[in-house]
């Protein structure tokens, strides 16, 4: 499989290009200095069918709230806005301060994974940097470390 990465400087927005095949050519270099993120990609060899998946994470945070871009793509928040409704993923109920009941929010979705009801929300699911699919405890923690904070 070989990705190919391109910046518009407009928008810098990233376009991906993904050409899959064997055509006898091997395998590239990633260059480490490429600050955005990372892409990660899959293939399972099965009989019949098979499946793949990749993902493309930012490690930027446009809006500055401690979030990188890819959380927050994830979790459904404003990547450009630091505070206000759903800008903010370490304020759950929106009150533009992140509390007790911001953490107790997670905590009633501990070990669910994210998806419709009874599922928990998308917007629970803020750690680790390419969210993981369910509550944990990393997801807890984040939040926990900005108790007591008012978003910006």
């Amino acid at each position: 499989m070989w990705i190919t990465k391109h910046t518009t400087a407009k928008t810098s927005r990233a376009r991906v290009f993904v050409i899959s095949g064997r055509f006898g050519l091997c395998c590239y270099n990633v260059n480490p200095a490429d600050g955005r993120g990372h892409i990660t990609a899959q293939f399972v060899k099965s009989t019949g069918g098979f499946t793949d998946s990749f993902s493309i994470v930012s490690n930027q945070d446009s809006d500055g709230d401690g979030f990188t871009n890819g959380v927050e793509s994830s979790a459904g928040t404003d990547l450009f806005m630091g505070c206000g409704v759903d800008a903010w993923p370490a304020d759950i109920n929106n009150d533009t301060f992140s509390d007790m009941f911001d953490v107790v929010s997670l905590v009633n979705y501990y070990a669910k994974a994210v998806g419709p009801p009874p599922n928990s929300p998308a917007h629970y699911d803020i750690a680790p940097n390419a969210p993981d699919g369910f509550v944990d405890i990393f997801d807890i923690s984040k939040i926990t470390n900005r108790l007591g904070q008012r978003c910006r």
